[in-house]
């Protein structure tokens, strides 16, 4: 009995030997691309048969669960694997724990740092360990750092030509080799670094980076503001300070000037002894000493809505340094705190072109406001409000957030959104907002002509239709879908289709069926829409859709079992989806969704739950 346990010992001590250098590690989901040494790689898991199908460039691969298999000189770990289904589109959404391990020499670099935010001409310095972390021996092994030529470097491996430092050799497995060097800043900047090491496997140039540090070297001076609120209502004031710092104990630190614009229509209220002010405009200059302060304070209010920025612009010296500083704040009196925005990318869209919608609302003041009510209206989207909402300081309420596929037409059309609401603010005044976004939407090639016929009896409906090709061009892959209202069902027949092609002029009649309306349903008539999609000329994605309205009177209720036949179309909308990402190879044996499939579960899925989403808070 010991023995199967000593071999898989020597096993997994064997897998770790040959296989020392791990190139990846981390969650990946199914069809979503990633990258291990620069090539692009596509997972998909099969829960059933608890494989992953792992695509690497052009070589594919079946990988087990809890097991490794070989692409090249790559081992490819699945340490374990989670079913999952995107509950928007109904694909599968699976996610995977992979590590990437390789074969060979690997570098590691441990780069420290003494003081990574120094004073100017402070001496900082970096230690550097190479290490060989793989399970063979490194050669040509190169390491370089390199400065600004502001920075002056000192080290045994200084490289004039780089103004860095620079290491040449080789390292036995588990070999190390230490660097120092030191750096004096002798301007004031900011500066991202990392060392670089590189070796040649198997005639490849290898390439490791060590951890970006970002060296800031300390301005002789800090300045800091405050702002007591951003939106209030009219005659309340705001106070601004402004406070500056000589953090140079040997030098005067000398305020060329600080000007500060206020929005349009305010007027300073109050304001330190020091401070000029005109119209809507305070100004200072002076001088600080060495590990001095100097803090400027002002109240300014509005009797009049104003809206925009206050602005303070600061220029410094110390010596023969200048500096200069930036503030900006956006300041309100009597507008809203709450500020609503709509987004349409792109602004002008193809009709069935895919169209990203983002309509929200945003707290841009200081405090968190209740009790807001929220609408949305438009013609693009459907109507949904909202009450008592509640924003944390700078937090957002999403009324709409997704990329949609928009409307089309026979001609150019504009549809809009429309965010509108109001809260009361803490003194009692009731503030309103409100935003309108327009998107233009251009007219799209017609491919086909939808014609359903319906034959009501009592509480079923016999639905037929029929597909003719109006395209100057024959269309491929083909495919048809209908969808109605939650709770109606299909009891008998078919309402989709795959046809691989549809020549020019082709009729056919697509599909029949019978869906049965609930018991409980009252009204008169219901909606079916029939859905379209496949690929004109240029290969490209078209999806139509055709909205019908079925009367069903008093059949339905009476179940009198006359047939009629009433069929009232309302409008058609031409919706093209974008083109689909990467999707991993399939296993032999497992079947998998064709495209149009996949897209047939979105369509159904969004008819068989509550249209309205979830909120969202950002």
């Amino acid at each position: 009995m010991k023995r199967p346990l000593i071999c898989m010992l020597m096993f997994v001590l064997l897998l770790e030997i040959v296989y020392a250098s791990e190139v990846f590690n981390g969650e990946v989901k199914d069809n979503v691309p990633f990258t291990v040494n620069d090539i692009t790689h596509v997972a998909r898991y099969y829960p059933s048969a608890k494989k992953v199908s792992m695509l690497a460039g052009t070589d594919r691969v079946l990988v087990s669960v809890e097991d490794c298999e070989d692409i090249g000189d790559l081992k490819y770990c699945i340490d374990s694997a989670a079913e999952g289904i995107n509950e928007e589109t109904g694909d599968p959404a699976s996610t995977m724990q992979l590590r990437v391990l390789q074969s060979g020499p690997d570098i590691d670099i441990d780069r420290s740092i003494s003081d990574d935010e120094p004073n100017l001409n402070e001496e900082v310095v970096v230690t550097v360990t190479l290490t060989n972390v793989g399970n063979e021996r490194a050669t040509n092994v190169n390491y370089e750092d390199k400065f600004p030529s502001s920075v002056k470097v000192s080290s045994t491996y200084y490289n004039v030509i780089t103004n860095g430092v620079s290491w040449a050799g080789s390292l036995n497995v588990g070999a190390s080799q230490v660097l120092t060097y030191k750096l004096r800043f002798q301007e004031f900047i900011t500066y991202e670094s990392a060392g670089e090491a590189s070796f040649i496997f198997n005639n490849k140039v290898n390439k490791v980076k060590s951890s970006t540090t970002t060296f800031e070297v300390q301005k002789p001076y800090k300045i800091s503001d405050s702002i007591s609120a951003k939106s209030i209502d009219l005659g309340e004031e705001i106070t601004y300070s402004l406070k500056m710092n000589n953090t140079d104990a040997t030098q005067d630190l000398t305020i060329n000037k600080v000007d500060i614009t206020l929005p349009e229509g305010s007027v300073v209220s109050y304001r330190d002894m020091g401070l000029d002010a005109v119209g809507n405009k305070v100004s200072y200059s002076g001088k600080i000493s060495g590990a001095g302060s100097k803090e400027l304070s002002f109240r300014f209010k509005s009797s009049k809505v104003t809206q925009g920025k206050l602005v303070a612009d600061v220029d410094l010296r110390v010596g023969t340094k200048s500096f200069s500083e930036k503030f900006e704040h956006d300041v309100g009196f009597g507008v809203s705190e709450i500020v609503p925005e709509i987004t349409f990318s792109p602004e002008t869209v193809k009709g069935g072109g895919e169209l990203e919608i983002e309509a929200k609302i945003t707290n841009n003041g200081e405090d968190t406001v209740s009790d807001i009510s929220l609408d949305m209206t438009g013609d693009i989207v459907e109507p949904r409000g909202w009450r008592k909402l509640e924003l944390e300081p700078g937090k957002k309420h999403y009324a709409f957030n997704k990329i949609t596929n928009a409307p089309a037409s026979d001609e150019e059309k504009t549809y809009f959104i429309k965010l509108s609401g109001s809260y009361a603010r803490a003194s009692g005044k009731t503030m309103k907002f409100e935003a309108t976004k327009e998107v233009t939407v251009l007219p799209q090639e017609k491919l086909v002509e939808m014609s359903p016929v319906f034959k009501v009896d009592g509480k079923e409906v016999n639905v037929t239709l029929s597909i003719k090709n109006v395209a100057p061009y024959k269309i491929s892959y083909v495919s048809l879908i209908d969808t109605f209202p939650k709770g109606f069902q299909a009891i008998a027949g078919s309402r989709d289709i795959d046809i691989e092609e549809l020549g020019i002029g082709e009729e056919r009649t697509a599909y029949s069926y019978v869906v049965k309306v609930p018991d409980d349903y009252k009204k008169d008539t219901f909606e079916i829409t029939h859905i379209f999609n496949g690929l004109n000329k240029d290969e490209e994605k078209i999806m139509t859709e055709k909205k019908s309205t079925v009367v069903i009177g008093a059949a339905a209720g009476s179940g009198a079992g006359e047939d009629e036949e009433a069929a009232a179309d309302v409008g058609e909308a031409d919706n093209t989806t974008g083109e689909e990402g990467p999707v991993a190879a399939e296993e032999d044996g497992v079947e998998k969704p064709g495209i149009f499939s996949r897209m047939w579960r979105w369509i159904k899925g969004l008819f068989s739950k509550d249209p309205a989403e979830e909120d969202k808070f950002e």
